[in-house]
Formats: structure tokens, sequence, C-alpha cells
């Protein structure tokens, strides 16, 4: 089944603790080394909110928004959340579900994304094909709020475009 466990050497010390899939090739993501961090429960809420948080934390560290209206806000195992990838476009969120591990935290991952960014709506876009090496459908469109204009401008640096979040490459551009 698909829990948060903690994981031993074969020495019987403590290892990891992370989320288990046996359907799919990567049958352990890893969530923390730490042995009295456990994303379960009462404190599940509090563990994600942290890593969205951390993840925007170092974006803001690096000053994108002076320099650009869209870049990678959360980007998966990087940012200690396997498979949950989301890009800021101006005032939107996209989102991907690429693991069975957030897919099940689903709904609770897109009100922590409302709750710390505010955004005016959320496209979900997990519409890639490793979906299915997890054992998932595809499933793409709006997941929250105000859908997106269909050619939406967006500013890198002194340069526009105008991206497709519905229908556009992967999360709508490569941020």
């Amino acid at each position: 089944g698909l829990v948060a466990r903690g994981w031993m050497r074969s020495a019987g010390e403590w290892l990891a603790r992370g989320y288990y899939n046996a359907n799919s090739q990567i049958v352990v993501r890893l969530l923390t080394w730490r042995r009295d961090e456990v994303p379960a429960g009462l404190a599940e809420a509090a563990f994600w909110r942290s890593r969205l948080a951390a993840a925007a934390a170092m974006r803001g560290e690096l000053y994108l928004e002076s320099e650009t209206a869209a870049y990678r806000l959360v980007y998966a195992e990087s940012d200690g959340v396997p498979g949950l990838i989301v890009d800021r476009y101006a005032d939107w969120l996209v989102v991907q579900f690429l693991t069975l591990g957030v897919e099940v935290r689903r709904d609770l991952l897109l009100g922590l994304l409302v709750e710390l960014f505010a955004p005016r709506g959320i496209v979900e876009r997990s519409d890639a094909s490793v979906r299915r090496q997890e054992g998932l459908a595809l499933r793409s469109g709006l997941a929250w709020g105000e859908a997106p204009p269909p050619a939406l401008e967006i500013r890198e640096h002194d340069l526009r475009f105008q991206v497709d979040l519905l229908g556009g490459q992967k999360t709508g551009f490569y941020v």
C-alpha cells in the first residue's frame, strides 16, 4: 500500500522515511532522512506546507519575480516533494502530480498551494505518460479557481511570450 514508512539498514540502523508504491518502477520515494519527521496524521499538512514554503523561499532568494513572470516554483525531488511539479505563470499556477504519493494528497496539496501563493487559478497538467508507470490515469484541466486566458502573456527578462497553460507544451512553456 501507499504509506509513509520508515526503512532500516540491514544492521537495524535508521535509514529514511518515504512512500511506497509496489506498482511503480521506483517503489520508494524518499521524503526525509530525519527520523523525527513523520509526514502523516495530524502532522501531514504541516509537513507538506513546510516543503512548499521552503521551495518558494529558495526561489525567492533568486529574485526571479523582478526578472520573469514564469518560473518553476516546486521541482519534485529537488525540493523534497517527490512527483510534484509547480510552475508559476503570472497569477496562475500549473501543477503536475506525477507519482501516486502526491496524487493521493492532491486535494491537500492544492489547498496548500492556494493558501501559500494565492493564485487566480491552478491548472493541472498531469498528462505526462510517466503517470501510467505509477498506475495513474492522465488528467488535465482547471483544478481550482479561474481559468487562464488562452494566450496568457508572460515576461521573461525583456521578452514577452504568449503561453497556453491548458494546451501548451508540458506545463505551458519551458521555464
